[in-house]
């Protein structure tokens, strides 16, 4: 199944900016009564200075959600609607209302049902 999120920063964030993220995605990622792994589906979720990165665990991942500090060109995380699938959506959503100019899109309808769970992790967490 191909169910995708879509991110485009259109510049890097600053120092503060990337701060407020980390902070946020933290929050999130500690908060999900979901098993989050690292990249490949072991392992502990990064938040570091360089990148988020997170994946589901074992039979429940399947794309890494990777955000780069650096990073300013088109990026996704398709999850096929596994169980993380909303920890994705908030940690986008968070990234979107900190850097102001980014685009994010999705194969959901982001005002229905399917990103109504991420945006409560983001009401119920920041």
């Amino acid at each position: 199944m191909g169910y995708t999120h879509y991110v485009e920063p259109t510049r890097s964030l600053t120092d503060q900016e990337w701060a407020m993220l980390t902070a946020q995605a933290r929050q999130i990622l500690d908060g999900s009564t979901v098993p989050l792994a690292d990249w490949d589906g072991t392992g502990e979720p990064e938040v570091s200075d360089e990148r988020i990165s997170f994946n589901g665990v074992g039979d429940d991942s399947h794309e890494s959600c990777v955000i780069n500090r650096e990073e300013t060109g088109f990026s996704f995380c398709k999850t096929a609607r596994k169980p993380y699938d909303p920890i994705v959506g908030a940690v986008y959503l968070a990234f979107q209302a900190i850097h102001g100019g980014s685009i994010l899109e999705s194969d959901g309808d982001m005002d229905g049902a399917e990103w109504a769970e991420a945006k409560q992790i983001i009401l119920n967490t920041l």
